[in-house]
């Protein structure tokens, strides 16, 4: 009996449709041997012919059927007991392999490798353990079997005469023989079914992390809260998630293998354009359902193991929300600013009114002295000056002229600038000193004079009398960009300050109206640049950086270009 231990971890349906292969496959072969034993008695060593032998196998074929049958018959029932009927059918296969060598010579019949086909039935059953089992019982039957016939107990023929039996060394020979045979199927087909076995299982474990593996990449791309779309070299699409789907106005289930252009023709244009091996990120419009919708849009090679592109990841995100949010955003952003504004400017109107009002007060009265008169009138003089600068410097940052751009040399605006600040009454009192390096910007040259003004004068306050303030320029054209720097040695501003110092309206400056820097950043802010302030044990640093160009280029926002003919 083999071992009763099946196959490590086989489903118990494939092992049941083995053994119904089994079974028809024993019906083949003992059928086979039924006819050719009609066709004529069967023939010993040196032609002797072994009587009824037609009989004797087809009772034994009979025997084979009526087990093969029950069998069959019993796998229809739920407590069908497969191990007991396939050790049953293995068994009665080695005593059919018996018969069979016994009728075609015994000792000397050819069919003795008959002995191996049940120890293989067993090698795709059960373990290497098991078909060595069996191997070594049919070596124990074909034994008893040589040395019965040895001894004369079985008659060499079927009606009882004795031939010449066999010598004890021709007995020994073949049994050696058949040993080595028998043994040797099973070793062998037992380590290639436990090898088979392995690869098979091994192949299913492998299949079974593919699934998930499958599965696990469709539920994270069916979950990305972004829009997906692969594409091969030539746009044609190999995967459309949900979202993207939804976004472009497809549905869940999106079509494959199609043209990026039936899909989006937007999104097919900005592939057009996308410079091979490079990661994209931009805002594209698409035209979905007669409404524009803004959308977010990466675009990154897909390569293969080897580093090849094969095509392009596009990843996609519905923008409308965001932009709703943003308009909202700087609405209420302007909305406070406004009345920030209101509020400093009712505070900045106040006082200059205030001694207007008590001067023309005492004025309209007429009991001043000439020279008490002439001091009132200078004092109306000055405040309404103050509130016109006031009014001046608000109108610039609440509705600042739209820049119009032209290729110009900076440093030449620079130096023209201070020109006329050394002599005005602030610069007349510092110290200012210049190194300026030939630089070209595109830019519009009244709104930059202002700017360097507004810096100078602040820095001039900060440095008071005798101060020193120092002006540098310089082309940073490994960045790609102009730095202006204007410099004070007044003491460093504090932290506190320095993060409030552009709000409009914000000073620390008795008569100050807040009002400079914040006009200078909204300038900067529209030329592209932007601007920076530094405190340093020396002084205060504030740094202007501009983009370089030399074509005269707009910055955007439908702003005019001229060339420097037309400024």
């Amino acid at each position: 009996m083999p071992d009763p231990t099946p196959i490590p971890s086989e489903p118990p349906e494939q092992r049941k449709r083995r053994f119904l292969i089994l079974l028809v496959g024993r019906l083949v072969v003992f059928s086979a041997l039924l006819a050719s034993s009609l066709l004529g008695p069967w023939e010993g060593v040196g032609g002797k012919q072994r009587g009824i032998s037609g009989d004797i196998v087809f009772g034994m074929v009979l025997v084979i059927y009526l087990v093969t049958a029950f069998s069959l018959l019993s796998m229809r029932r739920r407590n069908y007991r497969l191990e007991l009927h396939l050790q049953t059918q293995i068994v009665v296969d080695i005593m059919a392999a018996l018969v069979l060598v016994y009728l075609t010579g015994g000792v000397e019949s050819p069919f003795s490798f008959f002995f191996a086909l049940p120890v293989i039935v067993a090698a795709v059953f059960y373990t290497r353990r098991g078909t060595m089992l069996t191997a070594v019982l049919a070596c124990l039957v074909l034994m008893a079997e040589f040395v019965l016939e040895s001894r004369g107990v079985l008659p060499l023929d079927l009606e009882g005469r004795i031939g010449g039996l066999p010598s004890f060394g021709r007995v020994v020979y073949l049994l050696g023989l058949n040993f080595a045979m028998i043994l040797s199927v099973g070793w062998l087909a037992g380590t290639l079914s436990e090898q088979a076995r392995k690869t098979g299982r091994a192949l299913e474990r492998t299949k079974i992390d593919l699934r998930r593996l499958e599965a696990l990449h469709k539920d994270i791309v069916s979950s990305l809260l972004s829009g997906l779309v692969v594409v091969d070299n030539e746009m044609r699409t190999g995967l459309v998630n949900p979202v993207a789907g939804k976004i472009l106005g497809i549905g869940d289930r999106a079509p494959e293998d199609v043209h990026l252009a039936e899909l989006s023709p937007e999104l097919a244009e900005l592939m057009h354009d996308h410079p091979e091996g490079e990661v994209v990120s931009t805002e594209i419009t698409i035209q979905r359902n007669g409404r524009s919708m803004p959308l977010g849009v990466t675009v990154s090679p897909l390569r293969d193991s080897n580093g090849n592109p094969i095509g392009n990841l596009i990843h996609m995100q519905d923008l409308t929300d965001k932009k709703r949010l943003e308009r909202q955003k700087q609405q209420a952003e302007r909305l406070a600013a406004i009345g920030q504004m209101a509020a400093g400017l009712a505070h900045e109107l106040r006082n200059p009114l205030a001694s207007i009002s008590g001067s023309v007060q005492m004025l309209g009265k007429g009991v001043l002295r000439t020279e008490d008169a002439a001091r009132l009138s200078e004092i109306v003089m000055k405040e309404t000056k103050r509130l016109d600068d006031l009014l001046k410097d608000f109108l610039a940052f609440a509705r600042p002229k739209q820049p119009v751009f032209s290729k110009c040399r900076l440093d030449t605006l620079v130096e023209e600038t201070l020109a006329v600040f050394r002599n005005s009454p602030t610069g007349t009192s510092i110290d200012v000193t210049a190194r300026l390096e030939p630089c070209t910007v595109a830019a519009d040259p009244d709104q930059m004079k202002q700017v360097i003004w507004n810096l100078l004068a602040n820095a001039a306050e900060a440095a008071g009398k005798d101060g020193l303030v120092t002006v540098s320029l310089h082309d940073d054209a490994a960045e790609g960009r102009v730095v202006l720097e204007v410099g004070d040695n007044a003491e460093p501003i504090p932290e506190e300050v320095r993060t409030r110092l552009f709000e409009p309206f914000f000073t620390t400056k008795p008569d100050g109206t807040g009002l400079g820097l914040a006009v200078a950043k909204r300038i900067i802010d529209s030329h592209g640049g932007t601007i920076e302030v530094h405190a340093t044990k020396e002084g205060n640093r504030f740094l202007v950086i501009l983009p370089e160009r030399e074509d005269g280029q707009d910055t955007g926002g439908g702003r005019r270009t001229v060339n420097a003919a037309d400024a």
